[in-house]
């Protein structure tokens, strides 16, 4: 099982855990705020684009210390964000010459270098598709790429219910499987991508219960196969014993 990463509160603190919850260290940034971070090759990629800072931030994976930092790597103010498959894709408005003009959303990609690379067809850099006629398409949520496919989590509000959806590139729904929404305890104020992580073949989803969060694993093939149960380990207090519920709220990003 892999290690966890979880940023949130204020000032941005960094926790890493084991998959049984159990803390590794714990580090504070005045630097950056917290938001989405990004795991990957023995680092943690961190964007800041509070104040229109638009700053890359890569931080250590053993101990949380920032060994570099690109600063202002666009000079558009950004509406929305996220990582997804080793990129930086930005959401923003009027593109200068720098990469692209226009007045309407556009998605610009980044490497892990704060480097732009190019301009992508929808929020997520992934190849365009149609999305099963089943789902609204704006309900699916991306998680990232399986296999040969792409894993979606698409949230049904009515029913109380999540479904994990597998797509081909062609749009064909390959596999799914449903989830109750209650089984990872209440769901933490912010976006699905920001407490739901894929990596492998693992689901990471992060939520609370009373004062403590509670962190939930789901191994895909066998999710997807028989609906088989959850690995839910034991909760973890992560800031410490007498943690607050605001401290808990602010826990508002999970990768890993």
């Amino acid at each position: 099982m892999h290690n966890l990463y979880i940023i949130g509160g204020e000032p941005a603190t960094l926790v890493k855990l084991t998959a049984q919850g159990k803390q590794l260290f714990r580090r504070k940034y005045s630097e950056f705020q917290a938001g989405q971070i990004y795991p990957s090759n023995g680092k943690v990629y961190a964007f800041d684009n509070g104040d229109g800072n638009n700053n890359l931030y890569v931080l250590n994976a053993e101990n949380g210390q920032i060994e570099k930092t690109f600063n202002k790597i666009t000079e558009n103010q950004i509406n929305s964000y996220c990582f997804a498959d080793g990129k930086l894709i930005v959401h923003a408005f009027g593109f200068g010459a720098k990469n692209e003009v226009g007045t309407k959303l556009r998605f610009s990609v980044f490497d892990l270098n704060g480097k732009f690379v190019g301009v992508a067809e929808n929020p997520y850099n992934i190849s365009a598709f149609n999305y099963p006629e089943k789902y609204q398409k704006e309900s699916m949520v991306y998680l990232g790429k399986y296999k040969a496919g792409y894993m979606f989590n698409y949230w049904d509000v009515d029913n109380g219910k999540y479904v994990l959806i597998l797509v081909a590139g062609d749009g064909k729904m390959q596999a799914s499987a449903e989830i109750q929404e209650d089984a990872f305890g209440k769901m933490l104020y912010g976006g699905i991508r920001e407490f739901w992580s894929l990596h492998g073949n693992w689901i990471t989803v992060l939520g609370k219960k009373d004062k403590q969060a509670i962190i939930t694993t789901i191994k895909i093939d066998k999710h997807l196969k028989a609906g088989a149960e959850l690995d839910r380990p034991k909760t973890a207090d992560i800031f410490g014993t007498g943690s607050d519920r605001r401290k808990i709220t602010d826990i508002s990003r999970i990768a890993q």
